[in-house]
């Protein structure tokens, strides 16, 4: 039914005249497979080397093929579903309700997931992320409880201290059959080199949705339009070869207007909607800050320390008449439902560089441990307030709504802190070149 048009633009500009030797060269030459470096066992490692099931795309592959979504993405991930919100793999998922999900969501290190009360599960477009992984098994023993049938990792671009001057801008236009109206998405990217040892990386994401549900009550076409901005910055020190600090920062809001859920009807191949009788809307705000500080022993382990600060909020406003089929009444049922979350997090890790050595039992081992502090302060709020003067017209709503009166109204609050203070280990040891054996644990 829904058929797009694209228009796809993208500029780069490198002012270094080695890199624009490079560019030529690589367009002059055919696309080849990129191999893709991941961090999905806290360690950076080619994907094919990877002892776990994963799928790793990189923000440049997944630009290319227009998978901007995770409902998108998922398309390219076997045994990988998504309904509504909510990730399903290899066909275990949560029980769905209020409470947390069984496949975990990061940003880097930084969960996105509530460990109690769902709240907004934040998506980001994957312009100029370093990769997008997913993760197929059990992820508790690195990850915590919010990746127990797998998760899904964005891992943003660092600073390059080496490319010198860059910067890339795309363009993207979208035309939907259904629509009279277009989805515009700009994306611009800019990498500069403040000194030797010092950089900064700034994406903005600007994104444009174009409606396709017509109201036929209010009489309003393409109704469901939205839109979001994305800004995303790493601000990189190179304190020495062997030192790094790492400052990040990522603010995104999305808005959208109409419910398309409630009983959308298709005329003429015309998605349409009759039962509306107020104002829908959507808004969501992720905000988070951190950094982390990185030191090479030698070429014996990294330890590193992982600091971040994770603010969500999103405000759903709907009105209920639809759901009870009291749209021709005067029944007028607001429902505003709020969350709210605060979450710092910490995180030490240590991770060999090397095969351990000494005697045989604990020689030739990969390993990585760690402490995990995290603590997250969350809320839900839902309101309801009914707006008429006696139910005549729909008998029983005031009961099977739990309502105090038929002026009146009734406030539904969860609250939930959550604290977990967590140890965690992973030990790899390859025998022979088809047997890996890996052993690994989280104690909280």
């Amino acid at each position: 039914m829904n058929s797009a048009l694209r228009y796809f633009l993208v500029f780069t500009l490198p002012l270094s005249a080695s890199a624009q030797q490079a560019t030529e060269e690589e367009t002059s030459n055919s696309r080849q497979l990129e191999e893709v470096i991941v961090s999905a066992t806290k360690r950076d490692k080619s994907v094919r080397d990877i002892p776990i099931s994963i799928d790793a795309f990189s923000g440049e592959d997944l630009m290319q093929i227009g998978a901007v979504s995770i409902q998108d993405i998922v398309k390219y991930s076997p045994g990988v579903i998504v309904s509504g919100d909510n990730i399903t793999i290899r066909g275990l998922a949560n029980a769905g309700g209020l409470y947390t999900r069984t496949v975990g969501r990061f940003y880097d290190g930084v969960s996105l997931i509530n460990p109690s009360i769902v709240g907004v599960q934040p998506q980001f477009d994957p312009y100029d992320v370093a990769s997008v992984e997913i993760l197929k098994g059990p992820q508790g023993t690195l990850f915590g409880g919010s990746a127990l049938t797998g998760a899904l990792r964005y891992v943003p671009t660092a600073p390059n201290l080496e490319e010198g001057l860059a910067a890339s801008l795309s363009y993207t236009e979208s035309k939907i059959k259904a629509s009279d109206d277009r989805g515009r998405d700009v994306r611009g990217m800019i990498n500069i080199p403040l000194w030797e040892r010092v950089g900064l990386r700034y994406v903005r994401v600007e994104s444009d949705t174009a409606g396709w549900v017509d109201d036929t009550h209010f009489n309003l076409k393409d109704y469901n339009s939205g839109d979001a901005q994305l800004d995303r910055a790493l601000l990189l020190f190179r304190v020495t070869e062997n030192l790094d600090i790492q400052f990040s920062w990522l603010d995104q809001t999305s808005s959208y207007d109409g419910n398309i859920f409630s009983n959308t009807e298709v005329e003429d191949d015309n998605p349409q909607r009759s039962t509306r009788r107020q104002e829908e809307t959507g808004e969501f705000a992720t905000k988070i800050k951190g950094f982390k500080i990185s030191w090479a022993w030698g070429d014996i382990l990294d330890i590193v320390l992982d600091v971040n600060e994770l603010e969500k909020a999103s405000r759903l406003e709907q009105g209920l008449e639809t759901y009870l089929g009291a749209e021709d009444t005067d029944a007028r049922l607001p429902a505003i439902n709020n969350f709210t979350t605060e979450q710092p997090s910490y995180e030490l890790r240590f991770v060999s560089n090397q095969l351990s050595g000494g005697w045989w039992p604990v020689r030739d081992w990969e390993y990585t441990f760690g402490f995990f502090v995290m603590e997250s302060d969350q809320e839900y709020t839902g309101p309801l307030q009914a707006t008429i003067e006696l139910f005549s017209s729909f008998p029983g709503a005031g009961d099977s709504l739990f309502l105090n009166s038929t002026q009146g109204g009734t406030n539904t609050k969860v609250t939930a802190l959550a604290e977990e203070e967590a140890f965690f280990f992973d030990v790899t040891r390859t025998f022979f070149e088809k047997l890996e054996v890996n052993l690994g644990g989280r104690y909280f």
